[in-house]
């Protein structure tokens, strides 16, 4: 009841006057209410009743089919048995048969018909066809069509069986089944009335009907309905019921407002088929049930409308004081809500959910943004919201589905300020429409305040971030409250993983010097208050186990008032610093190149060593032909000669022994403890190994000078006795030496390139021979064959690859070659006796028109012999086979030597040469 009241209030609200037409109103629903359901309910009932009868029919052509089949077949045995007694010439027993089944079924006798001419069997089967006679003719039982017996007033089959002799037919017995005592029984029943039963054939001509008195009275099926007009679809349908010979069909139609219900069924005899047809109007069930339905609806529908009437009309007698109450209690809600609306401090307003614009403002709204009430009310919320259009209709979705709130919200006012603003919607339904309450908020010093915040945040996290010191902070606790990226990375850990967690459990310090675990420090500070540093040697082990040296401070976090609220760790990874101060101390006291102590070092040990007063033995050493090695080798050559020496001198000394490398190429090793005879069986030992230079074989010596302390001589003397007689033993062996190098050179350039001594030998002597043309003096004919032997000295550091190449060279690699005239050079510059061709080895590539390498020097600038060389030179080039080439003719050599005079020969040396040829050729 409460609900039927809380349904029915906005009804109760209205007056009497209103009442009445609602009261009309209602009428007219009920009265539309009860067509509607007629319509309907006649509809089901006649599709309901359409099946039944369709059923009932069915059922009945069924039963009437078997009945006539059974008819049939029962006449047809009997038959079938007379004629076999007749075949047997039973007469006698033919004749009790006969009268036997007469008397037992009078309306089913067996008679004799004689036949004394043909036409006697029309008068059985007066409509037979050629068929059928000849049926009887081959001694077949026929059926006759059904055929109109005065006697019974009825149509009968007659059932023909011929009796022959000989093959010949002399009479027939048949028997008669009457067809109105087995098709009218079924004519009106509780259902229908007037149901007309028929036998067709397959071609739907009437061979039967029970509505025909008379047997001419037959005719085709679609006849049999004299108001009927049968459409071709009807037709149709007719005909697809006759042909089916498997089940019983049936067809409803209708024509002129009436219905008729068809059934056909085939009976398997002659092509037979038995219709059933009733016609609408004669269904009795139809019109007595439907009537007894349509007054039982209408019955309970009154009733219905009456109650609900009844209900409305005393609501409406006992209410109208109710309804005053509640208006007044309405009015007052209505009042108090528009007061707490309009006198509220809060910025309110209403906005229509469709059309967005503003129903309702504040007095609070309006001073707010600076705009009259008149002039706010019907404006979009777009004019004062300045959100893009886009980003506005998905927050407007968001608001009509549910409460929702925005915050800093940017909106303009009238003086054209723009102030952000908090946003808070709710959807309020007043029973009538819906529309949006909104109530907003003035955050922009909010927001202003927590940008300012935000940026003295960044600030801070990029300050921390840029420094290069790690920093780890706490709280009160001790629980890690945040790292900078320098603390993730030394510790392993990042600030989400350690947050809250314990200072001790993350972090781990040790003493760098005695492995203890250093003492909580961030206790320390929350107990005293004060920054306090750890010692130097101090070292954190990270999360991965790695041990890190660190300098590190830890410092309270204070308010302006001094209150500590957490502990802030700085800390400094000292590895670098180390590792720079370890390279420093070693490159103070060790050689770079050999790893060895340098002088430095071995000053100082000097230093100690004499206060000890023990005795001491000196070794210097110098390696010969260092400057040479370097000159022809490169000094990457030379700097691996010092590191086979020094490999050299660690492998044959003790222990306790100091090597030092004392200058660029000396070595000084203080044996402390040993006396002379122990240096020189040192030194002994150290003669007998020999040390080549990488990438050839060129043996570079050593030269040694031994001294020792004793009452009398101090470290610093002996180190200069030492040195004295290492010299000494240097000039001694120094000639020998060079000589043996100029050997090894040779036998190098040799080996390495297509260089050979019968091409030097070649050449002294042509050289000699022009030498003497020119009548030049003894010396220069000294240098003349010093320099056919060795001007190509300088190959000896080309590589063998490019020199032996068979084809042409490339840019780089002639860049290569071209370098040969001044190792040449320099070779000679450190040997005493081949300093006086150096030059000559240096221009001996050069060109009379100055186009020649290294120093382009043109015409008597180059010196007489190189000249001289350059000719000789060039043909022994072309006379003997090369890598790259075949050896040309002596005269061919000589054209080419005459092509070239006066661009790359002097042409007066030229023909000094021609004449040594023509000479030695006589």
């Amino acid at each position: 009841m409460q609900k039927l009241r809380r349904k029915m209030k906005p009804l109760l609200r209205l007056g009497r006057k209103e009442s009445i037409y609602f009261m009309v109103f209602c009428l007219f629903i009920f009265v539309v209410s009860i067509s509607l359901l007629f319509v309907y309910e006649k509809k089901r009932l006649n599709k309901e009743y359409n099946t039944i009868i369709e059923e009932t029919l069915t059922e009945n052509l069924h039963h009437d089919v078997q009945g006539l089949k059974l008819s049939l077949d029962s006449v047809k045995k009997e038959l079938m048995v007379a004629m076999n007694m007749f075949e047997d010439n039973q007469s006698d027993e033919l004749k009790a048969f006969l009268a036997h089944q007469n008397q037992l079924n009078p309306s089913r006798r067996i008679l004799y018909q004689k036949l004394e001419k043909q036409t006697d069997i029309l008068q059985i089967i007066p409509a037979g066809t050629k068929a059928e006679l000849a049926r009887l003719r081959e001694g077949q039982i026929v059926f006759s069509h059904p055929i109109y017996n005065e006697a019974t007033n009825g149509h009968v089959i007659n059932v023909v069986a011929p009796l022959m002799d000989d093959g010949k037919t002399h009479g027939f017995l048949y028997s008669q089944v009457d067809l109105s005592a087995l098709l009218s029984k079924h004519m009106t029943n509780d259902t229908y009335k007037n149901v007309q039963s028929s036998i067709i054939d397959n071609q739907g001509v009437i061979l039967y009907t029970s509505e025909s008195k008379a047997a001419k009275e037959t005719g085709n099926l679609y006849e049999v309905f004299p108001d009927l007009v049968i459409g071709k679809k009807d037709r149709e349908q007719i005909h697809a019921m006759i042909d089916d010979e498997k089940k019983v069909s049936s067809v409803i139609f209708n024509r002129k407002n009436t219905s008729y219900f068809v059934s056909a069924m085939p009976i398997t005899i002659n092509d037979w088929y038995l219709v059933l047809s009733v016609r609408g109007s004669d269904v009795l069930l139809r019109s007595a049930t439907i009537f007894k339905e349509i007054v039982r609806i209408s019955i309970v529908a009154i009733l219905i409308t009456l109650s609900v009437a009844c209900i409305v009309f005393l609501q409406l007698l006992f209410s109208n004081r109710r309804l005053e109450i509640e208006q007044i209690r309405n009015k007052r809600y209505a009042s108090r809500l528009q007061a707490m609306f309009s006198q509220n401090n809060v910025l309110s307003t209403a906005i229509d959910i469709k059309t967005r614009r503003i129903i309702d403002v504040n007095d609070a709204l309006t001073n707010y943004f600076g705009y009259p009430r008149e002039e706010m009310i019907g404006k979009e919320i777009s004019h004062f919201n300045l959100v893009e259009r886009k980003v506005l209709d998905v927050q407007f979705e968001k608001m009509k589905k549910s409460s929702t709130e925005f915050l800093a919200v940017p909106h303009r006012l009238s003086d054209g300020s723009i102030k952000l603003l908090d946003v808070s919607t709710s959807v309020i339904d007043d029973g009538v429409e819906k529309f949006l309450y909104v109530i907003l908020f003035d955050s922009t010093d909010r927001e202003w305040y927590r940008s300012e915040l935000f940026k003295e945040k960044e600030f801070l996290r990029i300050t921390l971030n840029s420094i290069g010191d790690g920093v780890v902070t706490t709280d009160n606790q001790g629980r890690i409250t945040g790292l900078n990226s320098v603390a993730e990375k030394l510790i392993g850990w990042s600030t989400e993983e350690v947050e809250n967690q314990y200072f001790t459990d993350i972090v781990h310090l040790q003493n760098e010097n005695t492995g203890e675990i250093t003492s909580n420090p961030i206790q320390k500070v929350l107990s005293t208050g004060k920054t306090i540093g750890l010692a130097n040697h101090t070292e954190l082990i990270n999360r991965y186990s790695e041990v890190i040296p660190i300098t590190n401070s830890f410092a309270p976090i204070q308010s302006e008032r001094g209150k500590t609220f957490g502990v802030v760790m700085v800390f400094h990874d000292m590895r670098l610093e180390k590792e720079h101060h370890r390279q420093i101390e070693f490159l103070s006291y060790y050689d770079e190149l050999t790893g060895l102590f340098n002088r430095k070092y071995m000053e100082n040990a000097i230093v100690k060593l004499a206060k000890k007063q023990e005795s001491l033995a000196v070794i210097m050493i110098d390696v010969n032909g260092l400057k040479i090695s370097n000159d022809i080798f490169g000094h990457e050559a030379g700097d691996l000669v010092l590191k086979k020496v020094a490999t050299i001198l660690e492998e044959t000394c003790s222990s306790r022994d100091l090597i030092a490398r004392w200058g660029g190429d000396e070595f000084v090793i203080l044996m402390k403890g040993k006396l002379l005879q122990d240096a020189e069986n040192l030194v002994k030992q150290l003669k007998d190994i020999t040390v080549f230079i990488e990438g050839s074989n060129l043996p570079l010596s050593l030269s040694f000078g031994c001294a020792c302390t004793d009452s009398q001589t101090s470290i610093a003397m002996a180190l200069q006795d030492a040195e004295k007689n290492m010299y000494q033993q240097k000039l001694l062996n120094g000639k020998s030496y060079r000589n043996a190098i100029i050997s090894t050179l040779l036998a190098t350039l040799y080996e390495k390139s297509n260089e050979t001594e019968e091409h030097s030998k070649r050449l002294e002597e042509y050289c000699l021979a022009i030498g003497q043309r020119l009548q030049l003096s003894s010396k220069e004919l000294d240098e003349l064959s010093l320099l056919a032997l060795l001007h190509d000295i300088g190959k000896v550091g080309i590589d063998a690859n490019i020199l032996k190449k068979p084809s042409a060279l490339t840019d780089e690699e002639w860049v290569e070659m071209k370098r040969h005239p001044e190792v040449g050079y320099r070779i000679a510059q450190e040997t005493a006796d081949l300093e006086s061709v150096a030059d000559l080895i240096l221009a001996h590539h050069e060109r009379w028109d100055g186009k020649g390498y290294p120093h382009q020097l043109k015409g008597e600038e180059i010196p007489l012999a190189c000249r001289i060389l350059s000719v000789v030179d060039s043909f022994d080039a072309m006379t003997n086979d090369r890598v790259y080439r075949q050896a040309m003719t002596t005269e061919e050599a000589v054209a080419e030597i005459k092509r070239s005079s006066g661009t790359q020969f002097d042409p007066k040396i030229v023909e000094h040469f021609i004449h040594v040829l023509e000479e030695r050729k006589e």
